[in-house]
């Protein structure tokens, strides 16, 4: 996964607005690009620009990153049952 991938996740995280500061309310997506530089020691430079390479991306790759880890959940979960 590349930092396309992980602006994808920001993306995806900020447009839920389930992510809520101190104040109650949704963090802004630049505090929150910030907070996964700090977790995964990278930087994006311009989360916007990274962002913008998502949408640049064709509409059957446009959440390539979010399906990737939906069918591994998926998988494990199906090997789980399997035991």
């Amino acid at each position: 996964m590349g930092i396309i991938g992980i602006a994808e996740i920001v993306l995806a995280l900020f447009l839920q607005g389930q992510i809520v500061g101190e104040d109650g309310k949704p963090v802004p997506e630049v505090r929150l690009a910030r907070g996964f530089e700090q977790l995964f020691n990278l930087k994006f430079g311009s989360i916007y620009d990274k962002v913008g390479e998502v949408f640049t991306r064709k509409p059957y790759n446009l959440t390539k990153t979010l399906d990737a880890l939906r069918n591994a959940i998926i998988k494990e979960d199906r090997k789980r049952k399997n035991r």
